[in-house]
Formats: C-alpha cells, sequence, structure tokens
C-alpha cells in the first residue's frame, strides 16, 4: 500500500471568490441553458434526432467552461461521494440542489412559452406515440 489516497483532490469546489449564491446561480443557470435547449429541440421533427449531439456539445461546453472556475461538473452524482469521502462538503448543497432547480425553472418556461408543440420524446424509444413500434421486425 502506497499510503492514503489524495480523495481531497476528487472533490469538486469553486475557485476562489465564489459565494453560494453566485455559485448557485452559475449552475442552475448552465443546466437549466442545457434542458431548454434539448426540449426545444425535442418540440421539432427534423431537430429531435439531433438531441444526443446537442446533449454532449452542451455538457463539454459546460464542463470546460465552468469546470475550472465553479467546480461544478454538472453531475450530482459526481460530487456526491468525493464531497462526503474528503469531508469538503460546504459547497455539496449548491452541488446537489442547483442542477435540480435550474432545469425545474426551464422547462416551466418552455411549457409557457411553447404550449401547443408535441414533444418527440417517443421516437428515441423506438416508438410511435401511441407506443407501437417504429419499425416492424422481419
Amino acid at each position: 500500500m502506497v499510503g492514503d489516497p489524495p480523495v481531497l483532490d476528487a472533490a469538486l469546489q469553486p475557485g476562489v471568490g465564489w459565494s453560494a449564491g453566485g455559485l448557485h446561480l452559475a449552475e442552475a443557470v448552465s443546466m437549466g441553458v442545457i434542458v431548454y435547449l434539448v426540449g426545444l429541440f425535442l418540440r421539432s421533427p427534423k431537430l429531435a434526432p439531433l438531441v444526443p449531439w446537442l446533449v454532449g456539445f452542451l455538457m463539454c461546453a459546460a464542463i470546460a467552461l465552468l469546470g475550472t472556475t465553479t467546480g461544478g461538473s454538472e453531475d450530482p452524482a459526481r460530487q456526491f461521494g468525493p464531497a462526503v469521502v474528503s469531508g469538503k462538503i460546504g459547497f455539496l448543497w449548491v452541488y446537489l440542489q442547483a442542477p435540480m432547480v435550474g432545469p425545474t425553472i426551464a422547462a416551466a418556461v418552455l411549457n409557457r412559452a411553447h404550449r401547443r408543440h408535441a414533444v418527440f420524446t417517443h421516437r428515441h424509444c423506438g416508438t410511435h406515440a401511441d407506443g407501437s413500434a417504429l419499425r416492424r421486425a422481419g
């Protein structure tokens, strides 16, 4: 055994100067933008197939742009374990709450702004809106 592992290094923390409020806002807005854009794409039959690419791009962008300053990874599960094991739980509540608050607000705004559009999520599951298969097995 080489020694105690540097668990502290795995715990993500915000950069210098971040308050809990500022951190919460940044994390909530970043996830809110992702959810809003995904919801917008799912409302268009032409854009819905691009959702996996959109999510990958937006998650990479959020992590690259915010990860080095806010410490956020856009994934509450990623934050939880290292923070608890290392004892660095000061900002844990922000990392757990903000990724839920931002998307909830974004979904409410999206639903209010685009009430009459159908959402094509069933197509990603391989079914029509009525649940029947998109392709017949031959």
